[in-house]
């Protein structure tokens, strides 16, 4: 009877994370970029003394990792064997078609935008652009204090990636 609940409990865990909301949050005011999982992992951008790193947490474990830092192979003797077989790559159509599918499934809560360009015509210009843009969840500001910024949070879920993953490179022969 455990066994069960521990299978279930373990089933229930696995299963809940294409389920969880997949947060994307970009604040360049306060300088915050991640990207959550509800619940079970975190990946955050940092800027620490020594350069940008990028702290991940899955479930309650903390660390770092250097994705700039130059990983150096040892070098090996060259061995002579019969080729291997060349992986075809994705063809541009499918990636593009993957990133177009990928910004439809994210859901905005927040999109604020405030630009300056320094020109002060051409900001005056803008000033009607942006009032025409401005929704509820979404807003663009255009000010003469060179200000520039975005704050930025959109959601999407996980199992919504993985199938525009599979229809994008898998299913789809283009």
């Amino acid at each position: 009877m455990i066994t069960l609940v521990i299978i279930l409990v373990c089933l229930l865990f696995v299963t809940g994370i294409f389920f969880v909301p997949l947060l994307v949050v970009v604040e360049t005011n306060t300088k915050e970029y991640y990207v959550n999982l509800y619940g079970y992992a975190k990946a955050q951008l940092v800027m620490l003394s020594d350069g940008w790193k990028i702290r991940l947490r899955i479930l309650f474990v903390s660390f770092y990792i250097n994705p700039f830092a130059r990983i150096s192979k040892p070098r090996t003797k060259v061995k002579t064997s019969k080729p291997k077989r060349k992986r075809k790559k994705p063809s541009l159509r499918k990636v593009r078609t993957f990133v177009i599918r990928f910004f439809q499934s994210l859901y905005i809560k927040k999109l604020i935008v405030t630009i300056d360009t320094n020109d002060f015509p051409f900001n005056a210009q803008l000033i009607p652009i942006a009032q025409h843009i401005n929704q509820k969840n979404i807003k663009v500001n255009i000010n003469f204090e060179n200000q520039n910024s975005i704050d930025f949070m959109a959601y999407t879920r996980l199992y919504k990636i993985i199938w525009i993953a599979i229809l994008s490179f898998l299913i789809n022969k283009n």
